[in-house]
């Protein structure tokens, strides 16, 4: 399919809303999640010039993935109990978007959270945010980049280190 081939939303079909959101650690869901982002870009992609004045072209770039979950304290502090040195753990996550039939993932792989922020504030409900890094995140089981040395072979991700 096609960049223009794109299919717009049927009249009356449901569109992913954060009620269509689950986050799930293996079979468990997280409780107490009131909003979540998946950032992913492309660094280090500048041109490259030579003596002339046209680009000659570019490096591939390093794939960085950002990630930023904020939940509710007492649910926060519940899941802590659970895993107290989650600021030393990998984790592999799964975002799924649910309405009616349409399903759509995105696998989060070798999630490290870097920190926690808790607030409180008037009346409010006290609150939990954690932005981490990940390795990659794959849409429906796919990479959006091509793997390298370390790097993604086939449908299941496997680490080796390749000499060619």
């Amino acid at each position: 399919m096609g960049f223009f081939d794109l299919q717009y939303p049927r009249p009356n079909q449901r569109l992913f809303s954060f009620k269509s959101v689950q986050l799930l650690d293996g079979p468990e869901c997280f409780q107490g999640l009131t909003s979540f982002s998946v950032n992913c870009k492309v660094e280090g992609r500048d041109l490259g010039y030579s003596s002339g004045t046209l680009a000659v072209g570019r490096p591939r770039g390093n794939l960085k993935v950002e990630v930023k979950a904020k939940f509710f304290a007492d649910s926060w502090f519940n899941w802590v109990s659970a895993n107290p040195q989650f600021l030393d753990t990998e984790y592999n996550l799964s975002l799924v978007l649910a309405e009616g039939e349409n399903r759509q993932t995105i696998d989060i792989i070798q999630l490290a959270w870097d920190e926690y922020d808790f607030s409180t504030e008037g009346t409010d409900a006290s609150e939990v945010e954690m932005p981490g890094t990940a390795i990659v995140a794959l849409i429906n089981g796919s990479p959006m980049m091509g793997g390298d040395a370390l790097g993604f072979i086939g449908s299941g991700i496997q680490f080796g280190l390749s000499l060619f």
